[in-house]
């Protein structure tokens, strides 16, 4: 994902990386058919912090 300021605020950063250096993280949460492969649904969010696991997507 580009490296904007809006995506600096929503999204972490790897606890290990400088500030304003590497890779943001976001989680991604896919439903896909077994029989078709098609995708039925998805969401991204944050990667750490409250609300943001499997579930709450």
């Amino acid at each position: 994902m580009p490296d904007t300021n809006e995506n600096q605020a929503r999204y972490s950063q790897q606890g290990t990386q400088a500030d304003g250096v590497g890779f943001r993280l976001a989680r991604v949460v896919v439903v896909v058919c077994l029989a078709t492969g098609a995708v039925l649904d998805a969401a991204i969010g944050a990667h750490s912090g409250k609300g943001t696991g499997e579930f709450s997507l």
